[in-house]
């Protein structure tokens, strides 16, 4: 089951609208948001916390990883409310 949605992240004192969306497989779940026309899957880890799973053939440049650890912030206020 796939749930589309707008994930609103602070970057840098600026806020931005990411894509996602919320896809489900029984009792496990990932995010996949689209950050600069690629589409990023985020996984929980065993901690609880969140990893971004990239291919790196697909980015011509890296994705800043300070943007990536904004998103897993974002993702965890999503997930706590």
């Amino acid at each position: 089951m796939e749930h589309y949605f707008e994930l609103p992240v602070n970057y840098e004192g600026i806020e931005q609208s990411f894509k996602g969306r919320l896809v489900t497989f029984g009792y496990d779940y990932k995010f996949y948001i689209v950050v600069n026309g690629h589409e990023i899957v985020f996984e929980s880890d065993e901690d609880g916390s969140y990893r971004a799973i990239t291919k790196s053939s697909d980015h011509k440049k890296p994705v800043d990883t300070k943007l990536l650890e904004a998103i897993i912030l974002a993702l965890h206020q999503i997930s706590l409310s």
